[in-house]
């Protein structure tokens, strides 16, 4: 690294060097013109005899004159060069606090975010540790290294006594996942539904999703996964089914047909309404009411579902074969599936009507 102001410490020793020689060849004219002006000229002889005597003051009369500019040289020489190593030290010195000033800002601006980011971390870890859904990360060797308060409480434990033990505590032995650090990296949003143990031993099902945490450089550090105790939606399931196994049976055997339907479009039926029509339960999911009904009676029909009419009330059914029936049917509103539906229930009464039609006649006879 070139120093600042070196260039001009080399001009102030260069401008010392002159001065030094111009005294130098001043001395030496003044002792000329000493000799020439002051010195007469019979002394002459005898004056330069005593300059240049070896011995006594002639000495130090020619060693004044001839050093004299040699020693005014060195000590403007080492003078110069103390300035020069001042100035570069004060040079050293302005960069090193100029650089100590750059580092102070640039650790100041570290420590801000570190804060910043001390601070994130504190609000996340609080805010994982107050949810309601557990969280739960294990390591590589399936070691748990965090677990939040949910987590534990789920599981009857105290979160102190999780951390450090295996993951597999939680969860039934056939139920255990042996992973290598090859699955844990592929895993993203595994969602899946498990059996989980409680401190006590009892289980109960829960909801896990999965995901790999890695580092900067993409190595695997292990999972995270959230859980959730669905032991409630598991029973609501289990007495929804039950309730729909029920209504379905009370739906089979029933002697009339049933069916639900929903802005005019079937949803569900009994396998006696199917049959009644030469359909099976499967085929007519999905039809159009109205292509059930004759077209002559279909306004009827429309009506009565518009004006959501209860009474009973008879019309003309279209078969799969092309055959007209006569029905009896009564409909009124109802809830399906958390739908808004009409349920209607639909006798066959084509025997009925001719056993009528023959009496009507015999009587007429």
């Amino acid at each position: 690294m070139k120093p600042k102001g070196s260039s001009s410490s080399r001009k102030t020793l260069i401008a010392f060097s002159r001065l030094s020689m111009y005294i130098f060849i001043f001395a030496w004219g003044s002792f000329v013109l000493y000799v020439f002006l002051l010195v007469k000229p019979e002394d002459i002889p005898s004056f330069i005899s005593y300059f240049l005597s070896p011995e006594g003051d002639g000495i130090k009369f020619r060693a004044l004159i001839l050093f004299s500019p040699l020693f005014f040289t060195i000590i403007s020489f080492l003078m110069n060069e103390r300035d020069i190593y001042i100035k570069e030290l004060l040079a050293l010195q302005d960069e090193l606090e100029h650089k100590v000033d750059e580092r102070t800002l640039e650790l100041t601006n570290e420590i801000v975010e570190r804060e910043k980011m001390s601070a994130s971390l504190r609000l996340l870890e609080k805010a994982f540790m107050t949810t309601t859904t557990g969280i739960i990360f294990s390591d590589t060797d399936r070691i748990i290294r965090f677990i939040n308060n949910a987590d534990a409480k789920m599981h009857g434990y105290e979160k102190d006594e999780l951390l450090g033990k295996s993951i597999h505590v939680l969860a039934p032995e056939e139920l255990w996942h042996d992973l290598t650090i090859d699955d844990i990296a592929r895993i993203s949003g595994w969602s899946r539904e498990s059996i989980n143990l409680k401190k006590d031993g009892t289980s109960f099902p829960v909801h896990l999703v999965s995901d790999s945490v890695v580092d900067d450089e993409g190595k695997p550090l292990g999972l995270v996964t959230t859980c959730a105790d669905i032991t409630e939606r598991k029973k609501t399931e289990g007495e929804l089914i039950e309730s729909e196994e029920r209504h379905k049976t009370i739906g089979e055997a029933a002697f009339e047909g049933i069916v639900i339907s929903e802005k005019g479009v079937i949803l569900d039926s009994n396998h006696q309404f199917a049959e009644m029509l030469g359909y099976s339960p499967d085929e007519v999911k999905g039809m159009e009411v109205m292509s059930l009904v004759a077209p002559e009676h279909r306004p009827l029909v429309a009506e009565h579902i518009q004006k959501d009419f209860t009474n009973a009330y008879e019309h003309l059914a279209l078969k799969n074969d092309g055959s007209l029936i006569t029905v009896e049917v009564r409909g009124r509103k109802g809830t399906y599936q958390g739908k808004s539906v009409r349920i209607t229930a639909i006798s066959n009464i084509t025997e009925h009507k001719r056993s009528e039609e023959k009496v009507r006649i015999s009587l007429k006879e």
